[in-house]
């Protein structure tokens, strides 16, 4: 009886160790996703955040701010607060036709946030993201894209942010 107990066990904790391999795998999995790689840049395209964004091909600038965080933990919803001017620093609505998205990479895990939210005008030149869930603390590059009604990207800013 005792013999038939040992082999039961053995026997589920094998099954109990390949169920993690194959959860951790996955998890590894998920972190190339093709939504999480959509950022990309090198030292040069880096600016910092709470100072003025130049969009390199475009007359537009944006000063991009955290209203609320960024939280490093899931459960929490940073807010991203967008200001958008002309050449001449006057507060400006997005060209009619496009609008801003919010892409993440974490460089050092090699994934994305877990929800990346969206943009709602507030105000002349003033657009809030309030649902961005970052999923832990680290290195974070942030990435701001203005898109055409096809969902193009026309143009991007980039910024480094340590949660």
């Amino acid at each position: 009886m005792n013999l038939i107990f040992i082999k039961s066990f053995f026997c589920f904790g094998q099954m109990a160790m390949l169920a993690s391999i194959c959860t951790v795998s996955l998890m590894m999995l998920g972190c190339d996703s093709p939504r999480n790689n959509r950022v990309y840049a090198t030292e040069s395209l880096l600016q910092n955040a709470n100072t003025v964004l130049e969009f390199s091909n475009s007359n537009i600038k944006a000063l991009v701010m955290w209203s609320e965080g960024p939280y490093p933990e899931v459960g929490q919803n940073s807010k991203l607060i967008v200001f958008i001017y002309d050449q001449n620093m006057r507060l400006m609505d997005l060209p009619e036709g496009q609008s801003l998205e919010f892409f993440t990479l974490m460089p050092s895990m090699g994934h994305g946030a877990e929800d990346t939210g969206y943009f709602a005008r507030l105000s002349k030149g003033i657009y809030e993201n309030p649902s961005i869930v970052f999923q832990m603390p680290g290195d974070w590059q942030m990435q701001l894209s203005l898109l055409d009604s096809n969902f193009n990207e026309l143009d991007k800013v980039l910024w480094l942010e340590f949660l």
